[in-house]
């Protein structure tokens, strides 16, 4: 479960980090803070990957956390 201070990002905005080359940017402007993409962002950005992919960055990243939800 992400923390109070985590950060959760939907697929346009880390899409355009990473089309942009601004995932080292964005571990920068995070400091520290947890940076976690929906499992369902994930399955959007691994789609779109075989058509762009640099979004590679987001989803090989160690720093940036996929959270699972069970909750319906």
């Amino acid at each position: 479960m992400p923390g109070p201070n985590a950060w959760v990002f939907d697929t346009g905005p880390i899409r355009h980090f990473a089309l942009q080359g601004w995932i080292g940017v964005l571990r920068f402007l995070a400091d520290g803070r947890e940076v976690y993409i929906p499992d369902s962002v994930e399955r959007e950005l691994l789609e779109m990957a075989v058509e762009l992919p640099v979004l590679h960055s987001v989803l090989d990243a160690d720093w940036i956390k996929v959270f699972r939800s069970t909750d319906p």
